[in-house]
């Protein structure tokens, strides 16, 4: 596969739009339709929880409403409290679980959602009135918070404007550090408030697709200096290139939560280092010694930061 290649379910950034405005189309034909899509979908590769969660919500609004009405309130809650498990879940950290109603305000979900999940697993079923209430406001949440904002997401030229936004932060960073000047400050502010405008917008499934990708390029975590990346056999983290380097992980993790970033950090330092996986990665003539090994030592770096158990005692790097 070409460098930076992703599998994912849609053969076309085209299909993938078009698929959402058939689900939510004012014909049920056509949201017939964006659901069997998803199915199909669904049987080539894994699909975005929100992707799964709309055609879901989708297919209960199209289905017979002839089933006795305990039936329709059973099924109602499974899909409610599906939808916001697997939206909540992927804002969890790992090392301290969180509470829904905490990552729900980080996402933007309202608090009655969380309130009406914890009804339908521990109390009595709400009425199929509020079900239904509910499943309509959570069909407008995911257009909201989802698919338009992927939308914007989706220009093929998504990942040169991540590229140019962080290599404007790296420059301004290293430009300001050099010399701490009102002016070089300045620059840096303007550069990190263009970095998070622009990545504000864009949906967490872009991460994996095309954030991770620039931030391994030389320059950003791999030092385009050699002398400041780490070596073989030891693949130690250089403190210095730790140091610069976790301010702008920090603004990225803000953004989307350390989960995503650091899980799709590391599920593409693997296809880096294994360019064979289904994934795709680096072209091995491009991924020098020094490259990898510095891949490695994130990998290192990474696990030991972010992935330790609580109360555990073992070193950093």
């Amino acid at each position: 596969m070409s460098r930076g290649t992703r599998l994912v379910a849609w053969t076309s950034t085209a299909e993938y739009v078009a698929v959402g405005e058939l689900l939510y189309s004012e014909s049920p034909q056509d949201r017939h339709r964006g659901v069997l899509a998803v199915k199909a979908w669904r049987a080539r590769a894994r699909v975005p929880a929100a992707v799964d969660a709309t055609a879901t919500l989708v297919e209960l609004q199209l289905s017979d409403s002839t089933q006795p009405v305990s039936q329709q309130r059973l099924t109602l809650s499974m899909a409610l409290i599906r939808f916001v498990n697997s939206i909540l879940d992927l804002e969890q950290r790992t090392t301290v679980a969180q509470s829904m109603a905490v990552l729900a305000r980080r996402v933007g979900m309202p608090a009655w959602f969380v309130e009406l999940r914890h009804a339908c697993t521990h109390e009595q079923v709400p009425s199929l009135r509020v079900l239904r209430a509910a499943h309509a406001h959570a069909l407008v949440w995911l257009d909201e918070h989802y698919w338009r904002r992927q939308t914007r997401a989706l220009p093929e030229d998504t990942r040169d404007r991540v590229r140019a936004a962080v290599a404007e932060y790296v420059r301004a960073r290293d430009t300001v550090k050099a010399a701490a000047t009102k002016r070089n400050a300045s620059e840096f502010d303007a550069a990190k408030a263009a970095l998070v405008a622009l990545t504000g917008v864009l949906h967490s499934d872009a991460v994996g697709a095309h954030v991770v990708r620039v931030l391994l390029e030389p320059g950003v975590l791999v030092p385009t200096d050699k002398r400041m990346r780490a070596k073989f056999p030891e693949c130690t983290m250089p403190s210095q290139l730790a140091r610069q380097s976790t301010s702008l992980l920090r603004l990225l993790a803000d953004v989307w939560g350390e989960s995503v970033l650091f899980d799709e950090l590391l599920s593409a330092i693997c296809s880096a280092l294994v360019p064979q996986s289904s994934e795709g990665g680096f072209e091995p003539a491009t991924l020098g010694p020094s490259h990898a090994a510095t891949l490695v030592a994130w990998v290192r770096w990474i696990l030991d930061k972010h992935y330790q158990p609580a109360g555990s005692d073992t070193p950093s790097n």
